[in-house]
C-alpha cells in the first residue's frame, strides 16, 4: 500500500506568503542575501521563504525583528546555526529539509511549533523537540536519528515520518493517542505491536525506502 505524504496540510491563509520575485538558486551569494534581507519587514512579517538558496549558510540578519513570524522555509539552504530562532517564539511551521543543521537545542523554547521538517539534515537526536505542546507533524526522514523514545510526551503528534532513519523501536510511541500516520520505511523496526491500542493510527508503512 502506498500513500503520498502531504506535509503541507497545516498551512493556513494566516501564513500565506506576501512576497514575490524569488531569485534563482544559482544566483550569486550577494544577490541571495539582498533578496533575503528584503523580506525582513519587522513585526509585519508572517512568512519568509528562503528555500533553495544554496549559497545561504547563515540565517540573514534582521530576522530576529520579525517577532510575529509564523512560517519559515529554509529548505535546500546551507544553514546550520539556528540560535537566532530562539527569539521567534511564534513560529508554527519550520522547514529545514536538506540543511546542514545538527543542533536542535535552539528550538526547545519554540512552544508554538506545529509542523517541522528535518529530513536529510545532520541531526542524530531529536531530544530538543520533546514536550513541544503543539507539535503535530514531524519529519525526521533520512537522518541519523536512532531513537524516538523522547517523543512519547508529544501528545498532539499526528504524523511522524521516520523513513530512512536508524530507529529500531517505536514501543514508547504507544502514548501518542492522536497519531494517525507513521512512516517507518527503510528503518530497522520490525515490531509495531505496542501501537495496536492507538485507535487513530490508520496508516503505517514498514516497507523499503
Amino acid at each position: 500500500m502506498s500513500m503520498q505524504i502531504d506535509l503541507t496540510r497545516l498551512e493556513t491563509a494566516e501564513t500565506a506568503s506576501a512576497f514575490d520575485g524569488p531569485v534563482e538558486a544559482g544566483s550569486d551569494i550577494d544577490a541571495q542575501y539582498r533578496h533575503a534581507s528584503a523580506l525582513m519587514q519587522g513585526d509585519k512579517t508572517l512568512t519568509i521563504d528562503l528555500s533553495d538558496r544554496s549559497l545561504l549558510s547563515e540565517i540573514p540578519p534582521g530576522i530576529e525583528s520579525c517577532y510575529n513570524l509564523v512560517s519559515l522555509n529554509l529548505a535546500g539552504t546551507g544553514v546550520f546555526d539556528l540560535r537566532v530562532l530562539s527569539s521567534l517564539p511564534r513560529i508554527e511551521r519550520l522547514n529545514l529539509w536538506g540543511t546542514r543543521v545538527s543542533d536542535l537545542s535552539p528550538l526547545r523554547n519554540l512552544r508554538s511549533l506545529r509542523w517541522i521538517s528535518l529530513g536529510a539534515t545532520d541531526i542524530e537526536t531529536c531530544e530538543a523537540l520533546a514536550d513541544l505542546p503543539h507539535l503535530e507533524v514531524l519529519d525526521l526522514s533520512h537522518t541519523q536519528v536512532g531513537s524516538v523514545d523522547c517523543l512519547s510526551s508529544n501528545l498532539r503528534l499526528r504524523e511522524l515520518i521516520l523513513r530512512g532513519t536508524r530507529v529500531q523501536s517505536v514501543d514508547r510511541l504507544s502514548t501518542l493517542r492522536d497519531l494517525m500516520l507513521l512512516d517507518l520505511g527503510g528503518t530497522p523496526v520490525t515490531d509495531t505491536s505496542a501501537l495496536r491500542g492507538l485507535k487513530s493510527l490508520s496508516w503505517v508503512n514498514k516497507g523499503p525506502i
